[in-house]
């Protein structure tokens, strides 16, 4: 619901469902294949980028008030 305040319990739902598909496929996180590691990195690099927009926001409204 676009709500900035969730993103730490997605960040954190996510992190947790890799670890369980690293325990499923009896690896350890570190030992898991390239393109998982890879989609890892970019889902949080998109989780930074979501929370960075709504910064930005806050910023912007401050200056203008």
């Amino acid at each position: 619901g676009d709500d900035p305040s969730k993103i730490s319990i997605m960040r954190d739902a996510v992190t947790k469902g890799f670890g369980q598909a690293a325990k499923t496929l009896n690896l350890r996180e570190e030992d898991m294949p390239d393109i998982t590691k890879d989609t890892f990195k970019e889902v949080m690099k998109r989780f930074d980028d979501w929370e960075d927009s709504y910064k930005k926001e806050d910023q912007a409204e401050k200056t203008s008030d």
